[in-house]
């Protein structure tokens, strides 16, 4: 797959996957090693306005400092002329808003309880974990969840 962008000499952005109020998450890889990322990709132009840059400021510091199983893991941070980028864990699920609606229109029904139950205990988990932390995160929904099959692959429906 090519790359839509570099960023040099580490990184490759390869296909948009999500957006944001303050900017774009692609899918990429490391070069070096060409291990699968997310790159979160902030314009400098969005810190100029409102609270973009102590947002991601408190952002960065809570990904720094939280460390769990359930939570994404932050990689590192990139800085251009022209954007800031935060390298983090790829989770190959998507959101469980995509993966609702994915199951949905293939089976024509609802997720099955079963793997609700297990989503649940581990996002359980890592509120747990950042609330023992003092971390509080303000955006819970859907599309903020995500889903990762290589790190806990008895999620995964299988198709056959």
């Amino acid at each position: 797959m090519k790359a839509i962008k570099y960023i040099y000499p580490k990184y490759a952005l390869l296909k948009e996957i999500g957006r944001g109020a303050t900017g774009k998450v692609y899918e990429g890889k490391e070069l070096k090693t060409n291990n699968v990322v997310a790159i979160k990709k902030i314009p400098l132009s969005k810190f100029t306005y409102g609270n973009t840059e102590k947002f991601t400021k408190r952002e960065i510091n809570a990904l720094v400092s939280l460390s769990h199983e359930n939570l994404i893991k932050f990689i590192t941070v990139e800085r251009t002329e022209s954007n800031v980028y935060l390298i983090l864990e790829y989770c190959n699920g998507g959101t469980l808003k995509e993966y609702q609606t994915y199951y949905r229109n293939k089976y024509n029904m609802e997720l099955n309880e079963f793997y609700v139950q297990k989503i649940i205990r581990q996002f359980i988990k890592g509120l747990e974990y950042m609330h023992k932390n003092n971390t509080i995160h303000r955006d819970i929904k859907l599309d903020n969840i995500m889903l990762n099959f290589n790190k806990y692959p008895n999620i995964v429906i299988n198709d056959n």
